[in-house]
């Protein structure tokens, strides 16, 4: 065994048992590559800036699952679960692999708003350094379509004694996450 497992020897017809300590991982890793096209506009002027860009794609995914675990099943029948042996101290233990590739779609969108805000504000702007300064806001939405997710793609079987363990069941859903970002900007 690994340095992250756990051996525990129980009795099954012992009450005390319970805890039973179960595990379950499931990773899916996606690797996206292919071409993109986008558009950067820019608005305003010196003292107030507008712009953005919106990059669009469609990419090969190539998709890698691993699923391993534990003690998965019901665990208020002990007939379930197979006994532990000293030649076997993991006999419920399970894993799976699977991979697959196929289309992605990527859409990502950013606007960015910049002004000299700090040259407005009383104190702040006596500093030589902050009067000549830019603020700069951010706000990115990137969208992938059709990913595997590691939660949503598990077949939830468990009765380890009749050989049923949990598996991988592939389902895709969008993927999509919010990014702010705030900064200043000096320009020399």
């Amino acid at each position: 065994g690994g340095a992250d497992e756990e051996f525990r020897f129980v009795i099954y017809n012992d009450p005390s048992m319970y805890p039973l300590t179960s595990t379950l991982s499931n990773v899916s890793r996606s690797d996206l590559i292919g071409p993109e096209v986008g558009l950067r506009y820019d608005l305003g002027g010196e003292k107030f800036k507008l712009w953005g860009q919106t990059k669009l794609a469609v990419a090969a995914n190539s998709e890698r699952m691993r699923l391993k675990g534990n003690n998965i099943g019901l665990v208020t029948r002990q007939a379930d679960f197979n006994v532990s042996t000293p030649g076997d101290p993991q006999p419920n233990r399970f894993s799976d692999r699977d991979r697959h590739s196929h289309v992605s779609e990527i859409i990502e969108q950013s606007l960015f708003a910049e002004a000299p805000l700090f040259a407005h504000i009383p104190i702040l702007r006596r500093s030589t350094i902050l009067s000549e300064a830019r603020f700069r806001f951010g706000y990115t939405l990137l969208f992938v379509g059709h990913v595997a997710r590691p939660f949503g793609s598990i077949y939830w079987a468990g009765n380890p004694s009749e050989g049923l363990f949990p598996s991988i069941d592939t389902k895709r859903t969008s993927f999509w996450t919010e990014n702010y970002s705030f900064s200043i900007n000096w320009t020399y």
